[in-house]
């Protein structure tokens, strides 16, 4: 018999009892899934069931997958942002940590202002 536990059900094929993720007794999204080591339901980035790939990240407090930029796994410098629409990190001018005025613009070969 399954134990009295939310997080435990009897799996009908196997007739064993396996884990599942609930949130106040429904079945969770897919941005959640059942980790097996310690059997907590645990956050992750998906994009229609499949995992997403580095662009993106799970923010911790909003529970969202947000986009990131990344250069080869790495977290890019502050002269690179993501483009909201496009969801391409592109260059940007920046002079220490502020935006440069109108009268500086990025040369795309060089990626230097």
């Amino acid at each position: 018999m399954c134990q009295m536990l939310l997080k435990t059900h009897l799996d009908v094929l196997s007739k064993v009892c396996v884990w599942s993720c609930e949130n106040r007794g429904q079945p969770v999204n897919q941005t959640q899934h059942l980790d097996v080591l310690s059997k907590v339901c645990v956050w992750s980035c998906e994009n229609r069931g499949q995992p997403v790939n580095q662009t993106q990240h799970l923010d911790v407090l909003s529970k969202v997958c947000v986009w990131s930029c990344e250069n080869r796994g790495q977290p890019v410098n502050q002269t690179q942002h993501l483009d909201v629409l496009s969801k391409v990190c592109v260059w940007s001018c920046e002079n220490r940590g502020q935006p440069v005025n109108q009268t500086q613009h990025l040369d795309v070969l060089s990626k230097v202002c």
